[in-house]
């Protein structure tokens, strides 16, 4: 009786291995037609590594004084391209000059708007590029060329009643 339940385990254990053997050599074989290869597996690796890199991109940076923007920041400034006179307005400048915040003169004050541009033109705008009392050079966006703080103070001025043209 021994005997016949140690061939049996022996047939058992032998048909388990063929089983785990045949659903090995069946695993291979999908794993490379669905592009499991070494290679891929790289190619996958250094995709995930790109976006990983991605993804730890710094979104902000503290400059003191007049230090130069980060070069990363000049980067993606150049290649978002020149943004529209309204959206800097809204974005940058509408934050203190719809409200008046430190005293900037409103959007659509007419004499506040008046009595910076007995000034000059030039003079307002090169304030707007520098900054000026509590203004932060170009509202704080030194991303901003100075062509676009140009065409947005010309809107703030359009949309105050002043035609500086």
């Amino acid at each position: 009786m021994a005997g016949q339940q140690d061939k049996s385990f022996v047939r058992t254990f032998v048909g388990v291995i063929a089983v785990l053997v045949v659903v090995t050599i069946v695993l291979i074989v999908l794993a490379g037609r669905t592009g499991l290869t070494p290679g891929a597996q790289e190619e996958r690796q250094e995709l995930a590594r790109e976006r990983a890199e991605q993804r730890l991109q710094p979104i902000g940076a503290v400059r003191v004084g007049g230090e130069p923007m980060p070069e990363v920041f000049q980067a993606q400034a150049a290649a978002a391209g020149p943004r529209s006179a309204e959206d800097i307005v809204q974005g940058v400048c509408g934050a203190c000059h719809s409200t008046g915040v430190m005293n900037a003169p409103k959007i659509g004050d007419e004499a506040a708007w008046k009595e910076r541009m007995g000034q000059g033109l030039d003079t307002v705008v090169k304030h707007a590029i520098t900054g000026i009392r509590g203004m932060p050079p170009k509202g704080g966006d030194t991303s901003l060329s100075d062509d676009e703080v140009r065409s947005a103070v010309l809107l703030m001025l359009e949309k105050s009643g002043i035609s500086a043209q």
